[in-house]
């Protein structure tokens, strides 16, 4: 549901060329909804766009729904939302997983996370020294490639990563880059977040857009906020929705749910 109404508030949007994309590498990206509930695990497909000067990172929802409102672009909104609609109906995205994350753009070292709070478009950018120490005794071998381990700490959380030295891309999922060689696998250490690589397309060649919607621009800590403030939104509203079909114990029960999506990855 969240997914299709993204594509209705965006479909007339504008987008910008900002790269081509040379390599596109696929994540399965696991996380627990609810800190320290195994049972609450989720699994999203993920994938890195690595460019000529920046990569882009997101859901292959969201790469499939942007390609989508790219190519629709020109049209009238009515008439792409019309054609967009059937080839997204049934496509979900966790919220988790939502967003859009640039590094490198519009300058070295910087990175930026996109997503949509409460009908609000914001921003968080942040240039992040990943302090790796890498394990060069530590070795092993996953899907094919030798890697080597690494361990760093992020936003309230110790991560162990492995990466492949043969595969010189310094980049990753999510946030994560800077290591000599792609992040095959990282994880935090109670596993609750993780990241491993699924497969690759070395021989692309695609152009890589951003929209030009107008953001508002917060701290990584408010982005994190705004997040749970519009989780805690959209179930106190949907709860009074379905109070009005009576249905006493919605809201309480609703509310419960929300309060369980409590295990954003960053932890601040």
């Amino acid at each position: 549901m969240l997914f299709m109404m993204s594509v209705r508030t965006i479909v007339a949007q504008e987008y910008s060329l900002i790269d081509t994309v040379r390599q596109i590498m696929y994540y399965d990206y696991h996380f627990n909804v609810t800190a320290g509930e195994c049972e609450s695990i989720r699994l999203q497909q993920m994938q890195l766009e690595i460019g000529d000067k920046c990569s882009r990172f997101c859901s292959s929802n969201v790469a499939y729904r942007d390609s989508l409102l790219i190519l629709y672009q020109h049209l009238p909104t009515n008439e792409a939302f019309g054609k967009i609609l059937p080839m997204v109906m049934g496509i979900t995205t966790h919220k988790y997983a939502s967003y859009h994350l640039l590094k490198n753009y519009p300058n070295d070292r910087e990175i930026s996370v996109f997503n949509c709070f409460s009908k609000i478009n914001y921003q968080s950018e942040e240039k992040i020294d990943f302090n790796w120490q890498i394990h060069p005794e530590r070795d092993t071998i996953i899907i094919d490639l030798r890697c080597l381990m690494a361990t760093t700490s992020y936003g309230g959380r110790d991560y162990v990563a492995w990466f492949a030295p043969d595969v010189p891309i310094s980049d990753g999922p999510y946030k994560f880059c800077g290591l000599p060689g792609i992040i095959v696998r990282i994880a935090d250490t109670e596993n609750e977040h993780i990241f491993e690589l699924q497969g690759a397309h070395y021989d692309v060649n695609q152009p890589m857009y951003k929209d030009k919607l107008t953001r508002q621009r917060v701290t990584p800590k408010d982005f994190v906020r705004a997040f749970y403030d519009d989780n805690a939104s959209i179930a106190k509203r949907f709860g009074e929705f379905v109070v009005e079909t009576s249905d006493p114990n919605a809201v309480a029960r609703i509310e419960q749910q929300s309060k369980q999506v409590n295990n954003y990855i960053e932890r601040y």
